[in-house]
């Protein structure tokens, strides 16, 4: 009975010690926000898990209690882990990468901590400790978000989370807790008020993130509460003209923020402001609305099991929209847990996570172990929790406190707090050899899973540190010390690829970015510099082999070779890009300056032409096809384009391609006629930039002075310029 005892509290001190996860920030790791958080849950999942494999496989009362609930979820792991293994990355699939951290590995991971936690934690005093724990826990979060609103001039906060969003929904989960508790059966006034009291401070971090997805579910979430306790309790006034009040205050409210949103009150607060704005036309919810239908294209193309877990950038460069010109080029989520799992694991993956939803509502409505209005507050919670999911991605903080719902849910199913468990004596023997045989067995698992990928993360900072320290102490003048920086940064960066973990990507995207760093700094010796040539096309094409469908290692391998002088090269990788991505812009431009660069500018023009066609609003696209223009003597045709594009009088490169090819009465015409209609300080001196940068003093000089005429208040700046060009 020990032993029982022992494994027994490994399990319940694991499971209490997962709301804890939220403070874990390791600045020593990439990603010191994510990588630390995920390692933490899955050493503690793993200890639990075995601990409570030697208890199951010894007394049948340790084992799983087989409900809908905890079937849909094994069934939704079943389904994503076929989806994972006929997708297009498996090993991706499974493993994930440090920037999200998710895969398979933790979807297994969930499944064991909620067929655990639902075997052991069958007292309703456990469960309530454990969401005491973590309410406290959010509520010094939330703290620390308040006071850091103080001390930080970011708009947005996060406290230890990482990012808004992550913080949001955390506080959303312990707003509903925190009322699912006041409302127990049985609660002393002051333990209540106790709860009651966090409600503000959860509340204000919520604004804090100005996460609009989360406000909005807590506002739908509260109404559906609300309007439920009404409904039950239609035959208490009381409770009805409570329940009442309290949804139409919700909803007042609402309505009078948004009939308030044009005054300037709200608009020139940052965060209210944000909120206000919610529209279609809002640019990140433009920008999701292009994707999700990127991704309803996708589901479409393969219905069944979908294209596996982390594979989204696959869809994304497919299906390429123009549109998305002004956005991350490389996105790796839909934002939407819809579209996100029916792009992992298929309408059969779909259906089964919807299932755990389902399921959970089912169980909520059906044990006795909760009151009416714990009921309606679940609910509440679970539209909360869907809503917001519509707009954002799950990560490991939401994750823990999802399953824990579902393993509390679970665990109050069929009266199980009155259950009496079997006596089963006489195993202690039996349960030591179990013990013994079970613990080099996760010793072994928890190195395997862990330590590797801690050692490459740990070596892939160090590197880029030292990376940071050569350029620092290198432009200094101290170039001993940074090219020994630098051969540091590139051992440890190579050394921490050849672990071969699910970081080598991150690792090796990062040997190839640092690389072009250093490339352009003359005091880096030459050897030096060709070692990080090589390293960085060694790492592209590891990359670009073991996923030879994704675009973005050829465009990356391309990019090495560009700032290294290698142009055809440089265009072979990114022809490849363009088959995998036909319609991406951004590879298009890509070839057409490479296309400049060898002096083919009539291929240049048919190039920044069709990408300036495929959308408009892409500066770049316009940009390079005014050059184009310009450099096959087509004056005519950029005298259109201007016509529609008169901010490029201002710009410094338009100019420059203008003046090279001495076309200076356009110049200074388009630059005047930009200065005098927008009086932008910010180009008054683009035309001297552009006179300047081809040894042009005197027209250089000319314009100083006629920017000074144009521009009130940059006399100091025009005299300075000037003697710096008299010199």
């Amino acid at each position: 009975m020990q032993i029982e005892k022992i494994l027994k509290n490994i399990v319940i001190g694991g499971v209490f010690a997962l709301p804890f996860v939220v403070l874990i920030v390791v600045d020593s790791m990439f990603f010191p926000y994510v990588v630390g958080k995920n390692i933490a849950f899955r050493i503690i999942v793993e200890i639990i898990f075995s601990a409570w494999l030697a208890l199951a496989i010894v007394y049948s009362m340790y084992r799983p209690k087989w409900t809908y609930l905890l079937l849909s979820l094994v069934t939704f792991v079943g389904i994503t882990a076929l989806a994972d293994l006929f997708g297009e990355n498996f090993y991706k699939s499974f493993w994930s990468n440090y920037e999200r951290m998710e895969g398979l590995i933790t979807l297994l991971h969930i499944l064991a901590y909620v067929v655990v936690a639902q075997a052991v934690m069958v007292s309703e005093k456990l469960w309530l400790w454990f969401w005491r724990v973590s309410l406290a826990l959010s509520f010094l979060i939330s703290l620390h978000v308040i006071i850091q609103s103080f001390s930080s001039d970011a708009v947005r906060l996060y406290s230890t989370l990482g990012n808004p969003i992550y913080l949001a929904v955390y506080a959303l989960f312990h707003i509903f807790i925190a009322l699912v508790l006041a409302f127990r059966r049985v609660v002393l006034p002051y333990e209540r008020y106790a709860y009651f009291a966090t409600l503000p401070f959860l509340l204000y971090g919520v604004y804090l993130t100005s996460t609009r997805g989360a406000t909005l579910g807590i506002i739908i979430g509260l109404i559906i509460s609300a309007g439920g306790v009404a409904f039950s309790y239609r035959s208490n006034k009381k409770v009805l003209a409570t329940s009442l009040v309290v949804a139409a205050l919700i909803i007042a409210s609402s309505i009078g923020f948004w009939a308030m949103r044009d005054s300037s009150f709200v608009r020139e607060n940052n965060l209210l402001n944000r909120f206000a704005s919610i529209s279609l036309t809002d640019n990140s919810i433009f920008a999701r609305t292009i994707v999700w239908k990127m991704a309803i294209d996708a589901i479409a193309e393969r219905p069944l099991l979908g294209w596996g877990q982390e594979n989204f950038n696959y869809v994304f460069n497919f299906n390429y929209d123009p549109r998305m010109h002004n956005f991350e080029p490389w996105y790796d989520r839909t934002h939407n847990m819809i579209f996100d799992w029916g792009i992992a694991s298929g309408v059969f993956g779909l259906l089964a996570y919807l299932s755990i939803f389902l399921s959970l509502l089912v169980l909520i409505y059906k044990t006795t172990n909760f009151s009416t209005i714990q009921k309606w507050l679940l609910v509440g919670l679970l539209a909360a929790y869907g809503f917001q999911n519509l707009t954002v991605f799950d990560q490991i903080v939401s994750y823990i406190l999802f399953f824990s719902v579902v393993a509390w849910t679970v665990a109050v199913t069929d009266d199980v707090w009155k259950r009496n468990e079997k006596i089963e004596t006489g195993r202690d023997s039996t349960l030591l050899w179990v013990t013994l045989i079970i613990i080099p067995i996760v010793i072994t698992l928890i190195i395997t899973v862990n330590y590797k990928p801690v050692k490459a993360n740990k070596l892939l900072l160090g590197g880029l540190s030292d990376a940071n320290i050569s350029i620092t102490v290198g432009d200094r003048g101290d170039t001993q010390r940074g090219n020994t920086a630098s051969r540091q940064a590139l051992e440890k960066l190579n050394k921490a690829s050849s672990l071969n973990t699910y970081g080598t990507q991150e690792i090796n995207e990062q040997i190839a970015h640092t690389a072009k760093l250093f490339f352009p700094k003359e005091w880096i010796e030459e050897d030096i510099k060709q070692d990080w040539y090589r390293s960085a096309v060694r790492a592209m094409v590891f990359e670009k082999e073991r996923t030879p469908l994704d675009a973005r290692f050829p465009v990356f391998l391309a990019d090495v070779h560009s700032v290294f002088g290698q142009p055809d090269l440089e265009l072979k990788e990114l022809e490849r890009a363009l088959e995998l991505s036909p319609n991406k812009q951004t590879i298009i431009l890509k070839i057409a300056n490479n296309a400049f660069l060898r002096k083919d500018t009539e291929k240049a023009l048919a190039l920044s032409k069709e990408a300036y066609e495929s959308a408009s609003g892409n500066v770049l696209a316009e940009l390079f096809y005014a050059a184009s223009l310009i450099e096959t003597g087509d004056i005519e045709g950029f005298s259109s384009l201007y016509e529609d594009g008169k901010h490029m009088g201002g710009d410094v490169r338009v100019l420059t391609v203008l003046v090279r090819n001495e076309e200076f009465v356009i110049a200074e015409r388009i630059w005047e006629e930009y200065m005098i209609n927008e009086g932008d300080p910010t180009a008054a001196f683009a035309l001297v930039s552009a006179y300047d940068s081809l040894g042009l003093t005197s027209k250089a000089i000319q314009s100083v002075k006629r920017a000074i005429e144009l521009v009130p208040g940059i006399e100091e700046d025009g005299e300075r310029i000037l003697k710096l060009l008299r010199i």
